[in-house]
């Protein structure tokens, strides 16, 4: 409340002032006043360094020591703390018991800020267009994309050799690199091979150390005659140590041609020798024993 004054009237025994009674309860409140404001109300404790209940305190001046609701004030309570002040970009803090803050500094990325190349386990070195980023097994640094991104031919790259592709291969590593292949899980589907020459035509080519042996089931049309028949392949891995046998050969007027097979570099060659220069085309399926 605010302070309340006594009347003393106008003079002296004048009888216009406060009554003696209204004057000590005037008194009495002011005291009531400060003794709550400075103590508990009872008692004054500010005599004793300790202030308790729930005063606002803004502008005394400096606490040296003492206990302010139940917190002990000793020197350097509120003491400055090492943090320079100042702003911090994605800062890291560390923060004490007491909710001040004692160490800060700027952060090197994260939230999506910063630069990639900030990040600790990332390198960049003069990057070019088109490059990727890719883990050396330390961290991740720029390099050219070495899976052709779309661009230029499967045979330019370094780990892939395509040696005159037909129609169906498939692509395969043998051990080294990737080479086109005739597929061999067999997959039902028929392959198709045309030419019109009576030179002996390569019409499958398979690793030699890919398969036990190999069936075909042969169809071949020239003009209007045809020929059906099997043929079965076997090597054992090596060089010239392919053999091949016709068998169940039937054909509509003549023989329209041969099979023949031979090893070149780590394949077997399956070649077709027509017995004339017309367009023949021959159709195949093939299985597999691997």
């Amino acid at each position: 409340m605010a302070k309340v004054e006594i009347n003393t009237g106008t003079s002296a025994n004048a009888g216009d002032g406060s009554t003696l009674r209204a004057g000590a309860n005037i008194i009495n409140n002011n005291f009531d006043e400060l003794y709550t404001a400075l103590g508990d109300g009872t008692t004054l404790a500010s005599d004793a360094g300790t202030w308790t209940g729930n005063t606002s305190i803004t502008s005394l001046g400096t606490i040296a020591t003492g206990t302010w609701q139940g917190t002990a004030i000793a020197a350097g309570y509120l003491a400055n703390t090492a943090v320079t002040p100042g702003p911090y970009t994605n800062a890291n803090i560390t923060v004490d018991a007491q909710g001040r803050l004692t160490a800060a500094s700027s952060g090197s990325g994260g939230g999506g800020g910063g630069a990639l190349d900030g990040l600790s386990d990332v390198t960049i070195t003069s990057v070019q267009t088109n490059q990727v980023l890719k883990y050396d097994g330390s961290e991740w640094i720029n390099q050219t994309d070495a899976t052709g991104g779309g661009g230029g031919a499967l045979d330019g790259l370094s780990d892939v050799t395509i040696s005159t592709p037909l129609v169906n291969q498939v692509l395969k590593y043998d051990g080294s690199e990737w080479i086109n292949q005739t597929d061999a899980t067999g997959g039902g589907g028929t392959t198709t091979v045309t030419m019109a020459t009576t030179t002996a035509t390569v019409i499958d080519t398979i690793a030699w150390n890919s398969f036990k042996a190999l069936e075909y089931t042969i169809h071949i049309t020239n003009g209007s005659n045809i020929q059906a028949q099997k043929l079965l392949v076997m090597c054992d891995g090596t060089a010239s140590s392919d053999h091949h046998t016709e068998y169940g050969v039937m054909y509509s007027s003549s023989l329209l041609g041969t099979f023949s097979t031979a090893t070149d570099g780590s394949e077997v060659n399956v070649k077709f020798t027509a017995t004339n220069s017309f367009t023949t085309t021959v159709k195949f399926i093939k299985q597999v024993v691997v």
